[in-house]
């Protein structure tokens, strides 16, 4: 981005530069570049022009200590705020949906429908699913029941989660595996679950809003095209 930006702008980019007239005029920039993920609109997201200033903020506070400069005035420029995001979830009928999809003869879809599946029974976050591991499953010496007790990756605390209720068909996911989850890469995951969606038929029109600064964005598209890891714990 600060490339792209010292191209456009004709500008020097160095330490010594970084001042506020420079973060109001590169987040003025990224407010304005074309949006990748969605061609017919003009502007990067609140949360992605939050996230590339904040990285950015972090790399020069870690510059500093490391004496490589001596201007300070980033400590001073807040990054954009971001507003609360309209989420998409699927009904208990849709859920229904992607449970009764024969999908015997695509092992590479059924295997991803699965995972979706055990997400959503559970709720936690994708880096927790992709990190299973069958030495954290432990069974319940009195009741006989699974539980699944772990280190969550994003906030390093110990949680349980009972196999019980409407939980416990994630334990029929993982023994239909033999106890450990099929490995594949989110970005692969995405891709096929949209496939899955699609075989599903779950073709309902939803339209949500973002904000690019001041401008709203209008995302509209059927629902499997919506479908990614992040919808099994928001579902749930």
């Amino acid at each position: 981005m600060l490339k792209d930006y010292k191209k456009k702008k004709n500008k020097l980019i160095s330490f010594e530069s970084l001042d506020l007239n420079f973060f109001d005029d590169f987040t003025n920039f990224l407010f304005n570049r074309p949006n990748p993920k969605h061609p017919d609109t003009v502007g990067l997201k609140d949360d992605t022009v939050n996230k590339y200033i904040s990285v950015f903020k972090t790399f020069l506070e870690w510059a500093a200590e490391r004496e490589y400069h001596e201007n300070f005035a980033y400590r001073k420029f807040s990054s954009p705020k971001t507003r609360k995001h309209e989420i998409v979830t699927l009904t208990n009928e849709e859920i229904d949906e992607l449970i009764k999809l024969d999908l015997s003869n695509e092992s590479r879809l059924e295997r991803v429908r699965d995972i979706f599946l055990f997400a959503y029974y559970t709720g936690q976050r994708w880096s927790d699913i992709d990190n299973f591991n069958q030495n954290d499953l432990k069974k319940d010496s009195e009741s006989g029941e699974y539980y699944w007790q772990f280190r969550v990756v994003k906030t390093k605390k110990i949680i349980t989660i009972p196999f019980v209720g409407r939980i416990k068909p994630a334990i029929d996911i993982l023994q239909k595996y033999n106890f450990s989850l099929p490995k594949i890469t989110a970005q692969k995951f995405n891709d096929y679950l949209k496939e899955v969606g699609a075989k599903a038929k779950l073709n309902r029109r939803v339209r949500i809003k973002r904000y690019s600064g001041s401008k709203g964005i209008i995302i509209e598209k059927v629902l499997c095209d919506f479908m990614s890891s992040h919808m099994a714990r928001r579902t749930c």
